[in-house]
């Protein structure tokens, strides 16, 4: 999906087979965006053909997250399939999984976005990918050479 200069996508699979990253976004001054589904898929994008910029969209505190969801009516498909409200128990799961992922790759993180409203949230993205395509960025002496 293209939004403007933004170009968004699920899948690595280019990036994973080593190719140009003028081959995946088509160099045509976009910002490729991706997300990967696997948290191990972030050590293989940290390379200095890539030089990501990783911002980790953190849930917030329990409270925080419940309020927010049942404000905008979020909503989750069980297991059979049927659109339903969380359970608090997939708030606390939610929570407890980013905490994980923040202990396991901090390391490999650059920004940390916590997501305590989504308005706040989007406007906070879009000013920190703004910053990585314009200020200079610390990166491995590695990827220098």
């Amino acid at each position: 999906m293209e939004k403007g200069s933004w170009s968004t996508g699920s899948t690595w699979e280019p990036v994973r087979h080593h190719q140009p990253l003028h081959n995946i976004c088509d160099n045509k001054g976009k910002v490729c965006v991706l997300y990967p589904y696997t948290q191990s898929a972030l050590k293989f994008l940290r390379t200095p053909e890539i030089k990501p910029y990783i911002i980790f969209i953190k849930p917030p505190s329990l409270d925080v997250l419940t309020e927010a969801r049942l404000k905008s009516g979020a909503m989750t498909a069980s297991e059979d399939g049927q659109v339903r409200p969380f359970k608090d128990e997939e708030f606390i799961e939610m929570i407890e999984i980013a905490c994980k992922m923040e202990h396991k790759y901090g390391h490999l993180l650059d920004y940390i976005l916590v997501n305590k409203d989504i308005g706040v949230a989007a406007n906070e993205l879009i000013d920190v990918a703004s910053r990585v395509e314009s200020d200079s960025m610390w990166v491995p002496v590695q990827w220098l050479n």
